[in-house]
């Protein structure tokens, strides 16, 4: 089965007369093109068959402990919105303010950690979004990974792949989620069984839901760490692209850049360095 039959095209061709036909340096052109196509067997054979399902292909090592986390968390808003409903008068009224504060913060993190899942699946491959210069996703990192590589080399002497993974430390915290993910697994117990044998205090909520912010905070750093590191190298990739356009001039951008449209500060550094090279 090839690739065409999914065009399902049953045309007459000879309808085209000999506009279907190429000429034999077009056809040359395409089988040198086709011999020299780095496309393997078995993604032609997965072409074929069809319809592309990219978790197939990609998997994110992190949404396990958000799928983990999430309902957890959901027992602990609905659990601490009851007892602030519950608990409004008298002594009472300290474990209803506690738990109006827990039901608020497990609800943000709640909110973080689908935020830090839709991050991890975008950076990982699973999501099929298509990024932006803002919002990192795995195939606009790796492109301008591959170009921050060399030009960070060039500047700086760096010789790794940190322009690419510098984007997806997210992926590399499996230990510290595990741990997050406990850390609100006991939260929930807490919780429950504290209600259910109405022995909650104050100071008990309070110890849970700041428990629960340093996962949120966790979790928002490492994205928010991402989002950085990869903005950072987007806005470093077009500022060098402008820089560059600098380089190896011709007669007539120099005569515009010395003479009508460039800076005192560009038209001496230019110099300088024109300087140095003819030495």
């Amino acid at each position: 089965m090839g690739v065409f039959n999914n065009f399902n095209y049953s045309f007459d061709i000879t309808r085209f007369g000999s506009l279907i036909k190429i000429n034999s340096d077009q056809a040359n052109t395409l089988n040198l093109v086709s011999n020299t196509t780095n496309f393997s067997a078995w993604q032609i054979s997965d072409l074929a068959n069809g319809s592309i399902i990219r978790t197939n292909y990609f998997q994110n090592p992190t949404i396990t402990y958000c799928t983990q986390m999430s309902p957890n968390l959901i027992t602990i808003s609905a659990t601490a919105q009851y007892l602030s409903n519950s608990n409004t008068s008298g002594s009472s009224a300290t474990v209803a303010n506690a738990a109006l504060y827990l039901a608020n913060i497990a609800n943000s993190c709640i909110i973080e950690v689908s935020n830090f899942g839709s991050h991890t699946n975008n950076i990982s491959g699973v999501s099929a979004n298509s990024g932006s210069y803002t919002i990192p996703t795995y195939q606009m990192i790796i492109g301008m990974g591959s170009q921050l590589t060399m030009l960070l080399n060039k500047t700086d002497g760096i010789a790794n792949s940190v322009s690419t993974l510098g984007c997806m430390t997210s992926l590399f915290i499996n230990d510290i989620l595990t741990a997050n993910t406990l850390t609100i697994s006991n939260s929930a117990n807490i919780i429950s069984s504290g209600n259910t044998s109405n022995t909650l205090t104050a100071n008990v909520i309070y110890s849970v839901a700041n428990n629960i912010a340093n996962v949120q905070t966790t979790l928002y750093n490492s994205r928010i760490q991402d989002w950085n590191f990869y903005s950072t190298g987007m806005t470093t990739l077009q500022n060098y692209m402008f820089l560059n356009s600098f380089s190896n001039m011709g007669n007539t951008q120099t005569g515009l850049i010395n003479n009508v449209i460039g800076t005192p500060s560009l038209i001496a550094k230019i110099a300088a360095n024109s300087a140095n090279s003819s030495h």
